[in-house]
């Protein structure tokens, strides 16, 4: 199959062509090399054949895997051409179809509710359909690649009239600017303006291209062997919501993204709001950035040896951790608040400013006994390694745990080399010839410090406030397991900036409207017990067999609907679609 080349021209249009191969002439030079034209790509994306396309076989033509723009059927011409729906019997319809609609109607219903679909078709009229299609696919076939969107869309009721071609898909994608998506953030912010806190949390995908911008390496927990791109989402608590979006380079750590991300928020112009984070970003920099733009913040301490928070710790007596004026016997923690005087310099200016941060400090007795409990099983696992078979990665347990006599061997010597430069492999280590554990002495304090955990806030006074709040930064740890796992962003399969920021968003659509679907679950799992036995997965199952067909000249009509399909669709505040469609409810169903 010959490699197919092309050339974009001033005016939009891209040239195909592709090229034979170069000979070497006798004085050492190459020849010109032969191409061949096939047309070119209009900008509205339209294929236009030259003559010489147009004379090859059928056989020859899908060898070059030039991909042509579907045209649509008759009955999707017909319907792409009506203004509104008309009640009754059509009788320009001329074939039936049959497709799945109960679960795409769902996602449809929930766009519309929240306003998702009016805000696309506000800064991409041309193509919201599709964006809001390429979303709903993702959100039910998270284990299936986006080019396969082509034959699904035949089979399934969705915002757009006619189908979704893989071949353009770039071109779909490409034709989302960033300045449009700046704004439907900024517009998507002001319709949740009562979120008063955001949990913000980062996460990174594995990308397999090396000519991505943002692909590095870079720290990965999943530990990956590929490059990374950094994403960082912002959840409001009240909504449930995701609200923000934003991608960096996969080398940037967490706590140098803080800086982006507080200007990404005076950009949308999101102020007086509580930002949630986790002690992946709390560092001196970051607190200063955060009290210099006027922002309200939660954080998670990094480590307890930081001088200003090793001081306070140390200020704490005995009594303060056994008092049960701060002991919560339903979370069976013990809550301490303690003020202290941060300073900070004024931008542009030499002096320095004081502001008052809350230190909440919190004791749980249970984690301490299980860290303390968790480390003398630790010991006793290197005890049994020393005397069967000594690990050479674990010599800094043994020598903080024991005291060890190696006798002759030297566990701890260099690499030797031989003749010609190779690394010698070492021996193995063996046993010790003697060793016996250390007495561990253990004071109070140190056996406390096992069960601390620190929140900073300018904004909370209150400790117990503070920690209900913090606990709901687990919502923005679900939105990333539902990107990687329900939205199949795991993996970028793409090569091109462009694409993956756009796909980026695109996934950001359908994390809101999976998690919309989300939040109406849980709500209606504590009134009803018939939620309870779903899951996001089994309840789309449960309406996808819900159909809607046509017949050649009659209205379109839906499949009967079970009482217990009813029952989840207004458990779901969703109205259920009628067996005939008026003209109100065949409005909601084409999304216009």
């Amino acid at each position: 199959m010959a490699k197919i080349l092309q050339q974009k021209t001033k005016n939009g249009e891209i040239y195909l062509f592709s090229q034979g191969p170069r000979k070497r002439l006798a004085d050492g030079r190459q020849s010109t090399a032969k191409r061949i034209s096939y047309g070119k790509l209009l900008a509205n994306g339209t294929f236009t054949p030259n003559a010489y396309y147009r004379s090859l076989s059928l056989k020859q033509k899908k060898a070059l895997g030039i991909e042509e723009d579907p045209q649509p059927s008759e009955l999707e011409r017909q319907l792409a051409s009506q203004s509104t729906a008309v009640r009754g019997r059509p009788k320009e319809l001329l074939q039936g179809y049959r497709k799945s609609f109960g679960d795409s109607y769902l996602f449809i219903q929930i766009a519309e509710q929240l306003k998702v679909g009016a805000l696309l078709k506000q800064y991409w009229p041309n193509c919201w359909d599709k964006l809001l299609s390429v979303a709903i696919f993702m959100a039910l076939n998270h284990d299936d690649a986006l080019y396969l969107i082509q034959p699904w869309s035949r089979t399934h009721v969705l915002p757009t009239r006619t189908g979704l071609s893989s071949g353009n898909l770039s071109k779909l994608l490409d034709a989302i600017d960033e300045d449009d998506r700046q704004r439907f953030l900024a517009d998507w912010a002001s319709l949740r303006a009562g979120e008063d806190t955001y949990c913000v949390d980062g996460s990174s995908f594995s990308s397999l291209s090396q000519y991505l911008r943002g692909a590095r390496w870079g720290m990965n927990k999943e530990h990956d062997q590929m490059p990374q791109i950094n994403v960082l989402v912002a959840f409001g608590m009240q909504s449930h919501l995701p609200l923000f979006i934003s991608s960096h380079a996969g080398n940037i750590p967490d706590i140098s993204t803080m800086e982006d991300f507080v200007h990404n928020m005076y950009g949308l112009d999101v102020r007086n709001t509580e930002f949630c984070f986790d002690r992946g970003y709390c560092s001196i920099r970051n607190i200063t950035l955060l009290i210099q733009k006027k922002h309200r913040f939660i954080l998670a301490a990094r480590s307890l040896s930081v001088g200003y928070i090793q001081q306070t710790i140390n200020a704490l007596s005995d009594d303060d951790f056994s008092d049960l004026s701060s002991y919560d016997e339903v979370r069976q923690h013990y809550g301490i608040t303690r003020t202290i005087t941060w300073s900070y310099p004024v931008q542009g200016s030499s002096t320095q400013r004081t502001e008052s941060l809350y230190v909440h400090i919190y004791f749980n007795p249970q984690m301490a006994l299980d860290k303390d409990t968790h480390e003398l099983a630790l010991i006793k696992d290197l005890e049994q390694e020393l005397r069967i078979k000594p690990v050479r990665a674990h010599l800094q347990h043994y020598e903080k745990y024991f005291i060890i006599d190696w006798g002759t061997q030297d566990p701890y010597a260099r690499p030797t080399y031989d003749e010609q430069g190779k690394k010698q492999r070492k021996s193995r280590l063996q046993p010790p010839k003697s060793f016996k554990a250390k007495p561990m002495r253990r004071t109070a304090s140190e056996y406390r410090k096992k069960g601390l955990f620190v929140l900073l806030s300018n904004s909370q006074p209150d400790c117990w406030e503070a920690h209900r709040r913090y606990k709901k930064r687990n919502a923005v740890e679900k939105a990333f397991m539902n990107l990687k796992d329900r939205i199949g962003l795991r993996r970028l399969r793409s090569g091109q900036q462009t694409v993956v920021d756009s796909r980026i968003f695109i996934a950001f659509i359908s994390l809101i409207l999976i998690s919309e679907l989300e939040r109406r679950m849980q709500d209606a799992a504590r009134t009803s017990n018939l939620v309870k036995r779903y899951t996001m997965e089994s309840l789309c199952k449960e309406f996808s067999s819900i159909d809607q067909y046509h017949h050649g000249g009659k209205a379109r009509h839906i499949t009967p609907i079970t009482k217990k399909q009813k029952d989840l669709y207004e458990l779901l505040e969703i109205k259920p679609p009628a067996r005939t469609m008026t003209d109100e409810e065949q409005k909601a169903c084409d999304f216009s």
